[in-house]
């Protein structure tokens, strides 16, 4: 395959602002979002507390969490030089091309404050905003997801009656 102008290039230019990656199964999404993670945590002023990771599963999030942890190790091995060029990853050797040091501070500071960094599922995050907003917004912090709609249905019916009962007795 010959990459076109619209072909993504991990290596190349970061994205800015929100960035999607859709694509099949097994085409390497798990791969580019580590890649991407390591690199504007490396490359731009930004901690891992401003990055926002969200996918589909808890276990596509555990091992997204564990890839770009462990791309983040690798990578400050071939920066401090630990690392034989023979051995070394194509995304570190790219990172230790310009400002190796600088980048390999940021990703050293980057690894200590991992675990503020937000990369869960899609349901997680709205849970978590969705709590964040209930303070301000009007919104019952208590709801919750559910696809089963019949027990909805039940409780409906019987408040509409409760509530028709108790006009009825109002007025007679």
């Amino acid at each position: 395959m010959t990459p076109t102008d619209d072909t993504f290039n991990v290596l190349g230019r970061l994205p800015k602002g929100r960035v999607a990656i859709e694509a099949s199964a097994g085409t390497g999404k798990t791969y580019t979002l580590a890649a991407l993670a390591t690199r504007y945590l490396a490359e731009e002023e930004i901690a891992a507390s401003e990055l926002l990771i969200v996918t589909f599963t808890r276990a596509a999030t555990a091992e997204l969490r564990s890839r770009i942890r462990d791309q983040m190790v690798r990578s400050v091995a071939v920066l401090r030089g630990d690392v034989p060029d023979g051995e070394a990853d194509q995304l570190s050797i790219h990172l230790r091309a310009d400002q190796a040091d600088v980048r390999r501070v940021r990703l050293e500071r980057a690894m200590s404050d991992f675990d503020a960094a937000v990369i869960s599922t899609m349901h997680s995050f709205a849970a978590q905003l969705r709590t964040t907003l209930g303070i301000s917004a009007a919104i019952d912090a208590d709801a919750s997801l559910t696809t089963e709609v019949s027990p909805l249905i039940k409780q409906a019916c019987a408040d509409a009656l409760a509530a028709a009962s108790v006009a009825d007795i109002a007025v007679g």
